[in-house]
């Protein structure tokens, strides 16, 4: 089967992305993935990144890495999502967990790597929350193509 878009999992950082990219790799479609960020504790199976779509904005390099990934997954972190080339089609898939479920999986992944913290900081912790605006377009084809992913709130 012939796939003519990218597919783009994003979402916040421990939101479920590195799970809907091993589901969509066990359905077929390949991951553009560095394999830079061994798995660990915190994801057993893998990230599935590229450290190279960092630099979307900023890089002409990621840019075309995303053009050239038609019929592949990729993963963003939310914020870079605008900063999504024109011309390629996307199927976006948006990850979305209760933010205080984020935070407590962060801070548990946090104490695995043994990461120092300032005195009398009890780990992270959900203030507020803000994103960058996606294109409209995108906005417009998320709502009518649904189906958002809820991951539910465990670590």
């Amino acid at each position: 089967m012939a796939r003519d878009f990218v597919t783009v999992v994003t979402g916040a950082p421990r939101s479920g992305t590195s799970l809907l990219m091993q589901l969509l790799r066990a359905g077929g479609i390949p991951a553009l993935t560095d394999g830079a960020r061994a798995p660990d504790a915190g994801n057993p199976r893998g990230y599935l990144e590229h450290r190279a779509l960092l630099g979307l904005g900023r890089d002409p390099l990621a840019a075309k890495r995303v053009a050239l990934a038609s019929g592949r997954a990729l993963k963003l972190v939310h914020v870079l999502a605008a900063a999504l080339p024109a011309g390629p089609r996307y199927r976006v898939l948006l990850a979305e967990r209760d933010l205080e479920a984020v935070v407590a999986s962060q801070n548990v992944l946090l104490a695995r790597a043994g990461a120092e913290r300032p005195a009398g900081a009890g780990g992270l912790r959900f203030i507020r929350s803000c994103s960058a605006a996606l294109p409209g377009e995108m906005m417009h084809q998320m709502e009518e193509n649904g189906p958002r992913f809820f991951v539910p709130p465990n670590t």
